[in-house]
């Protein structure tokens, strides 16, 4: 089977970036692929109009059509609406889980990164893995002796739809007053200048994926000051590793990213707002869950005393689950992308035009 990969998110040979797993797995399964002319199907990573064109200019109209969804409704809604997924034989959206999606439901192809900013220093995760069990990153006494209480990281982001970035906004505001939350990444600390440019690029992506949305009218944004911010932090691992607790907000309640998995590899515990892992029982019980309401009505503090957490539990979930083939299976990008191609293979098998 020959593969033409397109997208927003496109990989490339020589790239170390989660998705570039993608073209291991299609090499290993025994295909090929290239990034334009005539091929078996079509692999879209997050929708790009531009390659689902020249797709469509070189080969028939029968020929399997596939979109790989790995950016969220907050980020992309566009190839969540039904004209674009129309425009598909078949739809996948990797870490949502959204009942009200048909598709196979497939986790988050997770890689472990230094920064996620810059997919250059991702690293293998059974080796980091390996290396923290050696060190004793998930041993009780290293938790207790870590010097830092509640972490956060990522970045003050304006989205087109906000979804629980406001969430996010709003209690981090709360918590900086109380002094009972460190607050890392960028767009925090007061940068009007780099928060206009930030502005601006949005624009360009909006205009770029035709998404009908003006995010000019939330400018207030530029100006709002988060006293105590730390800033970028160049080794978010190594930060992870002197915390004791991560407060995790996801982008939407519906989507897991890789926040969760940085903070269960490198032992440090969840305070997490996001979907809920009905088939990954071990993976619940390696967070504090908390809910939107408590969020808003509560703190960190008290969050922390009515969970009745045990430390010493939360920990060997958190072995035991990364230990497990499950885990392999189901959340690293090896194991996503591996099930998405075998999901592939069978619908290939199922339709009127012979391909494998």
């Amino acid at each position: 089977m020959h593969i033409i990969l397109g997208g927003l998110n496109l990989p490339r040979p020589g790239s170390n970036s989660v998705n570039s797993v993608l073209l291991s797995v299609i090499s290993n399964m025994g295909f090929t692929y290239s990034y334009e002319g005539v091929g078996d199907i079509f692999l879209n990573l997050d929708h790009s109009k531009r390659c689902l064109d020249n797709w469509n200019a070189k080969n028939e109209e029968s020929k399997p059509k596939v979109l790989i969804r790995l950016e969220t409704e907050s980020v992309f809604p566009m190839q969540y609406s039904l004209k674009i997924e129309s425009r598909y034989s078949k739809v996948y959206t990797l870490g949502t889980f959204d009942k009200s999606f048909s598709e196979l439901e497939l986790g988050f192809p997770y890689g472990p990164t230094i920064n996620h900013c810059n997919q250059s220093e991702s690293l293998n995760f059974i080796e980091v893995f390996n290396q923290n069990k050696e060190d004793e990153i998930y041993s009780t006494a290293n938790w207790n002796d870590r010097p830092k209480n509640v972490v956060f990281i990522g970045t003050n982001k304006i989205l087109p739809k906000d979804n629980l970035y406001a969430v996010r906004r709003s209690f981090i505001r709360q918590e900086l007053k109380n002094f009972s939350l460190e607050l890392y990444g960028d767009l925090w600390i007061k940068a009007r200048f780099k928060r206009m440019k930030y502005l601006l690029r949005i624009s360009l992506y909006l205009f770029k994926t035709r998404t009908p949305i003006n995010p000019f009218r939330k400018l207030s944004w530029v100006f709002e000051e988060y006293a105590g911010a730390k800033g970028v932090v160049k080794d978010k691992l190594h930060l992870l590793k002197q915390s004791k607790f991560n407060l995790i907000i996801e982008n939407s309640s519906d989507f897991v990213t890789e926040k969760l998995f940085d903070a269960i590899l490198c032992g440090t515990i969840p305070i997490y707002l996001g979907p809920v892992f009905h088939k990954d029982p071990l993976l619940e019980k390696a967070l504090i869950r908390v809910t939107e309401a408590e969020l808003l009505g509560s703190n960190l503090e008290l969050i922390i005393q009515r969970s009745g957490y045990s430390v010493e539990s939360i920990l060997e979930s958190m072995t035991q689950l990364m230990s497990s083939g499950q885990f392999v299976e189901r959340w690293t990008a090896k194991g996503v992308f591996h099930s998405l191609l075998n999901d592939l293979v069978q619908y290939l098998k199922s339709v009127p035009i012979r391909v494998i």
